[in-house]
């Protein structure tokens, strides 16, 4: 072992701890501009080396749409000792973009293994999409043991900081192992578990819907009546389906502290509900804009009117009838 080592174990932008706080101050991968709030960035450190640690500091840089340098109390380490660290002042993200965090921990001594000094994480403000995972698919989760086909639903809490938001749909990533064909719906609880609102119709899952390794090809699913949210509490959005022997294998990526993301078989025995540690890519749509293509015809009524993919990829076919032969105009906004 060398003399010398502080070691950054984890990181996380936001203080959340269940056990202490509840739901409050849930740490997102995208967070809606109307809902972002001061973040209290903080790290996890380890002294690895064999001598005390004098100075120990941590770090943190911010840049993107808006910049900060923080930093934390110091400190000094014995050999073996772990601490969480919080920097002494926040940071609000409030302008739209990516924000990167650059963590580091620094000390009087030379660090004699600086690679595990540092660590960095990324946090996006978007006008309308609220999510706990990454945006990539990277596994996935289903009904399993003695529910593996019962009805089943998976979601993710978010932890309303801010009144004036109000949720209009859920996004959902389906994993390429599903079967095409089978049916998915969308659920919100409030905090205890009470229904609060259900999407419009049950979704039938086509083949060029399902994303693979990598991918995140997102299902826009509507609520049928629009949810404004009130600010401190937290709500479970969820995605569903109704069991069978076609599982639906709901897409998954990075990892969830426990409480946060949950499973629920809602026609089993209580308890039904479970947390998984697996972040589901189920997230929230809190504007009109987030629900995919709008269409809009003020001067006579529209027949028929579909978009595919909805939501857009790179292409797109819109197919619409009139009441009667006119010039149109298309404007995508």
């Amino acid at each position: 072992l060398a003399n010398n080592d502080m070691a950054l174990l984890e990181n996380w932008p936001t203080d959340f701890n269940f056990d202490v706080t509840g739901l409050y101050n849930i740490d997102y991968a995208v967070v809606p501009q109307s809902q972002t709030r001061e973040v209290i960035p903080g790290a996890r450190v380890k002294n690895k080396g064999f001598l005390d640690q004098t100075g120990v500091t941590l770090y943190v840089s911010v840049s993107g749409p808006g910049t900060a340098n923080l930093s934390g109390a110091s400190f000094t380490s014995s050999p073996g000792q772990i601490d969480s660290l919080r920097t002494s002042s926040g940071f609000t993200p409030s302008a739209l973009g990516t924000y990167t965090f650059d963590y580091a921990i620094q000390q009087s001594q030379t660090d004699d293994l600086p690679t595990n000094n540092a660590a960095q994480s990324t946090l996006e403000v978007s006008d309308c999409v609220w999510a706990q995972d990454n945006g990539a698919l990277t596994s996935s989760v289903s009904a399993a043991g003695d529910n593996v086909e019962e009805q089943v639903e998976l979601g993710n809490y978010f932890d309303v900081a801010n009144d004036g938001s109000t949720l209009y749909g859920i996004a959902v990533a389906i994993d390429e192992s599903t079967t095409p064909g089978v049916l998915i719906y969308g659920v919100v609880y409030d905090i205890d578990n009470n229904l609060v609102a259900t999407t419009v119709d049950d979704h039938e899952v086509q083949a060029s819907e399902l994303s693979g390794t990598g991918e995140s090809n997102w299902i826009v699913l509507e609520l049928e009546d629009p949810l404004p949210l009130d600010a401190g509490t937290a709500y479970m959005v969820m995605v569903g389906n109704y069991g069978g022997a076609d599982l639906v294998h709901f897409g998954t990526s990075g990892y969830s502290v426990p409480q946060v993301s949950l499973i629920n078989y809602p026609n089993i025995a209580a308890p039904t509900f479970f947390y998984v540690t697996k972040t589901p890519m189920v997230r929230a749509l809190i504007s009109e804009g987030c629900m995919g293509v709008g269409i809009h015809e003020a001067n006579a009524d529209l027949g028929t009117v579909s978009a595919w993919p909805n939501p857009f990829a790179q292409d797109a076919r819109i197919a619409f009838d009139l009441a009667n032969t006119t010039n149109v105009t298309l404007e995508l906004r």
